[in-house]
Order: C-alpha cells, then structure tokens, then sequence
C-alpha cells in the first residue's frame, strides 16, 4: 500500500535525532520576561526609585516606559527566535543561523568578554561598597 506524498511529509519528523528528550519548556512569555529581564529592565524601574531624588523636574515612570518601548523591538526578535527554534536557542546559535557562522561566533564573543568585564568589576564593587557597608552596620549592632 502506497502513501500519499502530504502523508509522508506530515509523518517525518522535524528533527533528524529524537533519542536526546530534548523538549520545548520555555513558552512565549517566559522567553519575553527572560529578555526583558536580561537587558536592564527591572534596573530602569529601580531607577524610579532613585530619579526623584537625584532630578526632581524629572518623570521617572515615563522614563521607564520609553526606554520599554526602546527595548521592545530585540525583546520582540528574541522571542521569535525563542518560537522558531525551540530546542537550539542563544545568540550564536541564532545570529550564525540568520547571517554567518563567522559572524555568530564574533557576537557571541564579544557578548561573553562584556559579561566577564562586567563580573569582574562588579565583584570588587560589591565587596568595597555593599558587603564592607553591610559587615560595618552588622558590627554596629
């Protein structure tokens, strides 16, 4: 007995390899608050706080808001990416797909010595200003 051609096609599996368990666990909305969240978007409401004091004229939830909206259009592309390819994911994988392999390695490195700058100082920041603060003020009481 012969299958039809459509039969066949909707039979085969997208993926080559299905012995891994690999399955999809992120939806949409936890790729888009996991973005959100990865490019500085609960800083800017932390900076509500902090902008009366420091810019009084200023309006610190429409600052906020704009600079969601700034971030909206790579928030949205992130969880397209997200959507599209569910079981491969990060920037290498998704900018090496879209353009070149050369180019996702060069974002992806340059993307992970900009994160290992930033824990480097932001280690010896938090120990000269949070935990030296925090061990006086334990050692006061």
């Amino acid at each position: 007995m012969t299958e039809s051609y459509a039969t066949l096609v909707a039979r085969r599996s997208v993926f080559v390899r299905e012995a891994t368990g690999l399955t999809r666990q992120i939806s949409a909305i936890d790729s888009l608050s996991m973005s959100l969240s990865g490019m500085g978007l609960l800083f800017a409401f932390n900076f509500v706080v902090f902008a009366s004091a420091f810019y009084p004229d200023a309006n610190p939830i429409g600052i906020a808001l704009f600079g969601l909206l700034l971030n909206l259009p790579s928030v949205g592309v992130y969880t397209l990416m997200a959507i599209a390819m569910p079981r491969t994911g990060g920037d290498y994988v998704w900018v090496s797909r879209v353009t070149n392999p050369l180019i996702g390695f060069a974002v992806n490195l340059t993307l992970t010595s900009i994160t290992l700058a930033f824990v480097g100082s932001g280690t010896t920041e938090a120990v000269q200003w949070a935990f030296g603060e925090m061990f006086y003020d334990l050692g006061k009481i």
